[in-house]
């Protein structure tokens, strides 16, 4: 039997990530738009989890949010009116889409829904509506995390010690007496006394009973972790909580995390029990030769400085037969090259040097083939609330078809649509102001104000920077920088960019230095040439043209499906949408 506990948690672990929520609450909240006889409900276009922060934006942005949901919504009407639903490349998404959602589907259904599904998230929706206050007294064994050292009796000899204490408690006076006596718990010291505890806080064991025991009434001996306790509820108070629907996905998490133990290792039992019926067998010794066949390929290929590729290599190794077998499959060196080869892993062929690694990658694919393998033999894909994810997936990728195919079918790039968006845009493409300049930049204040009256008296600016300008290489530059614009240098490109040539700059101030600069030449901006940017104008070319489409064509949509919009049932003072 195969129990690579290591891979099943993985996989588990990332559909948990994943989230599994359900599609729609059962409370839509109020209509915010209409599309023919179909109304948009405020949780069709954000999730209850969001809400509050979609009402705390500006009423802009949430008619912005609404508006661009409903312009989608048009889209896939259209898309589907069209029969994009039967394209060739919708229908491959979707079967690819379909394998690798598969394993995710099949937990859910088999896992998360049998552990925690919808009569777990309302039970523990009830349960937080309360805290409970009580006592306890607990009666540890030999093997208990919590029983002191001198514990020597057995389990069956902590039973018989708290059926014997709850025969001889009477009253909440008498339970409070044993436990200052016998209990074999820190707690004992105040009668046993745990205060008020909430759902989450204790054992599942312990907590079914307390939060279901009557107050003031003894429960019957309770096993946790710990050993056996007696339970006594002193009161119950309520907690305040939002409704079911805006707590949902919170409320998933709470109960993925305290249910996480359960979880895991229903995962790893089914995936144990499918790997049984596939009769998957690990090759470790052909795994282990693999491993030293890396490790003198690596050895050959350093000291030789050249050799076969990885995949080469590895595809040579095939040869020595499979590292895993389950039903009449193989699994070969293949799975380790399509790693290398997906860049996105980062992985290479040094990562494959520890068998272990290699028996849990080997040991993944087999699990995610027999889990896929298990969900299309029992029609997964054809259950009603996957066909309804599905169908989701199926409207997002019309959604993009017809994008991709109303944007791109009349753009054309020819020299002659360039060159006429050119003449229409010729402003964009102007060059930026130039001038040469002679700088002298010195670091300090006197000496930049004397150079500078030495300047306006005629002074050779240049032989006064190869004197004293502190910039690198100003022996070779004479202090003259080229084809300064508006947008270089900081402050002194600014300044450049409205003075005249023979204007002298006062000394300006540069981090801890002085600058002060001469304009000696200086070039009008001038339409840049078709040939030298057309690379330039065909990216802004096929931007002005995609945006021109997209117009042209969310007009068309509007014009025809005429959608109609309840803004004011955006206000925050909305509880319940009406319609007009």
């Amino acid at each position: 039997m195969i129990q690579l506990r290591s891979t099943a948690t993985v996989i588990f672990l990332a559909l948990i990530i994943a989230g599994c929520s359900k599609e729609h609450p059962s409370d839509t909240g109020p209509p915010v738009a209409k599309i023919g006889n179909e109304y948009i409900y405020l949780y069709d276009v954000i999730s209850p989890a969001d809400s509050a922060v979609f009402f705390q934006r500006g009423f802009e942005f949430r008619k912005k949010q609404i508006t661009s949901y409903v312009m989608r919504e048009m889209y896939v009407k259209e898309g589907y009116k069209r029969g994009f639903h039967k394209n060739d490349t919708v229908i491959e998404k979707m079967d690819l889409f379909v394998k690798s959602r598969m394993v995710n589907i099949v937990y859910r259904g088999e896992i998360l829904e049998r552990y925690a599904g919808e009569d777990a998230l309302r039970k523990l929706y009830e349960n937080l509506k309360k805290q409970v206050s009580g006592r306890h007294i607990l009666i540890t064994y030999s093997g208990t995390s919590s029983a002191p050292p001198e514990v020597s009796r057995s389990k069956d000899g902590a039973l018989n010690v708290i059926t014997k204490i709850r025969s001889d408690i009477n009253s909440q006076e008498d339970f409070i007496l044993f436990a200052d006596s016998l209990s074999e718990d820190r707690t004992s010291v105040n009668g046993g006394s745990l205060g008020f505890f909430k759902w989450g806080d204790m054992e599942d064991s312990f907590q079914e009973v307390a939060f279901s025991l009557p107050i003031n009434t003894l429960s019957e001996p309770v096993e946790s972790s710990y050993g056996y306790h007696l339970i006594w509820i002193d009161s119950v108070k309520s907690v305040k909580l939002d409704s079911f629907n805006k707590m949902e996905a919170q409320l998933r998490s709470k109960l993925y995390t305290m249910r996480n133990e359960v979880l895991i290792k229903a995962a790893e039992s089914f995936v144990d029990s499918l790997n049984n019926i596939a009769g998957t067998v690990i090759n470790m010794d052909k795994i282990d030769e693999l491993i030293k066949n890396i490790l003198t390929y690596l050895q050959t290929n350093r000291s030789a400085q050249s050799g076969k590729s990885p995949a080469v290599f590895l595809n040579e190794q095939k040869e020595n037969g499979p590292l895993a077998t389950y039903f009449d499959r193989e699994v070969t060196t293949q799975v380790l090259i399509d790693l290398i080869k997906n860049r996105s892993t980062g992985m290479a062929i040094t990562t494959f040097t520890d068998s272990s690694l290699v028996k849990n990658i080997v040991a993944g694919e087999i699990n995610k083939a027999v889990v896929s393998k298990f969900g299309f033999d029992n029609d997964y894909d054809k259950r009603p609330e996957v066909k309804k994810e599905l169908k989701k997936k199926e409207r997002e990728f019309v959604w993009q078809e017809i994008r991709e195919s109303e944007f791109s079918k009349e753009m054309n790039n020819t020299d002659d649509d360039l060159q006429k968006y050119y003449n229409e845009h010729k402003d964009n493409y102007v060059s930026k102001r130039k001038s040469d300049i002679v700088e002298i930049l010195v670091s300090d204040k006197n000496l930049a104000d004397s150079l500078y009256a030495l300047s306006n008296n005629g002074a050779d600016m240049t032989e006064l920077a190869v004197k004293f300008s502190e910039r690198k290489k100003v022996e070779k530059s004479l202090g003259i920088i080229k084809d300064v614009t508006i947008l270089q240098m900081g402050k002194i490109g600014k300044m450049v960019s409205s003075m005249s040539v023979g204007d002298i700059s006062k000394p300006v101030k540069i981090g801890k230095s002085w600058s002060l600069f001469k304009i000696l030449s200086v070039k009008e901006p001038e339409y840049e040439p078709f040939d030298n940017i057309r690379n330039r104008i065909l990216v802004d070319f096929r931007g002005y043209e995609r945006k021109r489409l997209i117009d042209k064509f969310e007009s068309y949509v509007t014009d025809k499906y005429k959608p109609q919009y309840y803004y004011k049932n955006l206000d925050d003072t909305v509880v319940e949408g009406t319609v007009e």
